[in-house]
């Protein structure tokens, strides 16, 4: 059945439904039916924001709801009326009979146009969460794993954001104490996603994304993400000029045909260099011990060189899940040998040794006392190798337009392969660009004429590995 499905899809994308698109006021109790008045509906997610929104555009005209004084019709802005806040369930399926079903809520109307029997408005729908953010603040102190800390702001404590959402949250190997600081919850997600290690990979990798999908919120290691084990492939994708627009010969290994694809592996040596993704250097002082210290890192060779001894159990960047064979490997010719001198960016920092120890400070036992030496945040093996990794995450990426498929989510893995471009050979996958990404960004976008879903791919390597699956 599936596969009958995917092979009766026309690259022109046929529309599929707005099914439900219901405003209710916040005043008055009246709902207003804006699905059949709906000229697009834009939905995007991302890894790179932390909530999902809609974007509406719909032709309101002045028969579409009964106004408040004397029941005549009016638009939905007027006889709602339309203020913010206002709760709106929409309801969309694709040609594959995949479904969103949510509840947001406005944040932002536009009037594109308007005469004097219509408006033809952009409605912005967002998430609950999105606009709670605006007005909590987290101020307690949190002891333990930063993935207990996570949990806890976004659907445990219910002073914060308490989101009756689904939740996927990815343990995380370190423990960081803190006190919130009257911070908004997601300003801390960022902090702490940027200090946040995959279990087992200490001093190898770091750096987590919190986003939200029509499934809920996730929160992932950058690693996980490229772990096909731990992210299987939702779908493998192929992208060729012959003129089978249907899809009908597409090899069985491949679940869609692309309509477009855009490469887009700009270089840029200097910017890559400037926010230090392939060597850094760290000076961090700890004023607990009087110790300072310089550590360099450097990407290509996996080297750790530091003045002084070298940080307990550090490790080799050699351990990271890379979508692809190789990361990205420049010129030895530019490669500085001597000690700390192999960087691009300097980071500083100081120690917190002996700050918010876990436990009791009373009694006998005495547990924050006999933790007062401890250091708090192992700085040395996270924060220089975060900031690595998230500059990594976009060595490659590519623009691909399928045909409209709502069962694609941001942080997605997907196997996308597209032609070679050479002069004496046709057909051949190109081996450097093709192979798995990860879905950075998804747009579905309906309207009356067609369903277009299109993905920003993103990838931390080069080199064909492994081969689609199919979805």
């Amino acid at each position: 059945m599936a596969d009958t499905k995917r092979q009766s899809i026309s690259i022109d994308a046929e529309a599929s439904a707005i099914k439900k698109v219901s405003i209710a006021s916040n005043s008055t109790g009246k709902v207003a039916e804006l699905a059949g008045a709906t000229i697009s509906l834009r939905y995007s997610e991302s890894i790179f924001d932390d909530t999902l929104s809609v974007l509406v555009s719909s032709v309101d005209t002045g028969n579409t709801i009964a106004g408040e004084d004397d029941g005549s019709l009016t638009t939905a802005i007027d006889g709602l009326p339309i203020v913010g806040t206002e709760k709106v369930s929409i309801k969309i399926e694709d040609n594959l009979e995949n479904t969103i079903e949510l509840d947001l809520y406005v944040n932002k109307v536009n009037v594109l146009s308007s005469d004097t029997k219509r408006n033809t408005i952009a409605i912005n729908l967002v998430s609950k969460e999105f606009i709670f953010n605006e007005k909590i603040r987290v101020n307690t102190r949190f002891d333990g794993k930063i993935s207990d800390h996570i949990k806890k702001i976004i659907q445990d404590n219910p002073n914060y954001l308490k989101t009756d959402k689904e939740i996927d949250i990815e343990e995380t190997d370190n423990n960081y104490n803190f006190i919130g600081n009257n911070k908004k919850p997601f300003h801390l997600f960022h902090v702490l996603s940027k200090k946040s290690v995959p279990v087992g990979k200490l001093g190898k990798s770091a750096g987590f994304f919190l986003f939200e999908t029509s499934d809920g919120f996730k929160f992932k290691s950058i690693d996980s993400l490229f772990d096909k084990e731990k992210n299987p492939i939702k779908k493998s994708i192929l992208f060729d000029d012959s003129p089978d627009e249907k899809g009908e010969k597409l090899p069985p290994q491949y679940d869609v045909k692309a309509m477009r694809y855009f490469p887009n592996n700009d270089i840029d040596v200097k910017s890559k260099l400037l926010v230090g993704a392939y060597s850094t250097r760290m000076i961090s002082f700890d004023p607990y011990t009087f110790d300072y210290k310089i550590t360099t890192r450097d990407v290509f060779d996996s080297s750790t060189k530091s003045s002084g001894k070298k940080p307990e159990d550090e490790g080799l960047e050699d351990n990271l899940t890379k979508a692809a064979e190789n990361l990205p490997v420049l010129n030895r010719e530019f490669t500085r040998e001597e000690d700390n001198r192999e960087y691009s960016r300097t980071t500083y920092y100081i120690g917190d040794t002996g700050s918010l120890p876990s436990g009791s400070g009373y009694g006998k036992e005495q547990e924050q006392l006999k933790k007062s030496a401890d250091p708090n945040f192992n700085h040395t093996q996270i924060v220089n190798q975060s900031i690595r990794r998230y500059n990594q995450l976009i060595a490659s990426s590519a623009i691909v337009e399928i045909p409209g498929d709502l069962s694609l989510h941001a942080g997605d893995s997907v196997f996308f392969d597209a032609p070679a471009i050479t002069s004496d050979k046709k057909g051949d996958i190109n081996k450097q660009t093709g192979g798995l990404y990860i879905i950075s960004d998804v747009v579905h976008e309906l309207s009356s004429d067609q369903t277009i879903t299109t993905l920003n791919l993103v990838r931390d390597s080069f080199g064909r590995k492994g081969t689609p699956i199919k979805g």
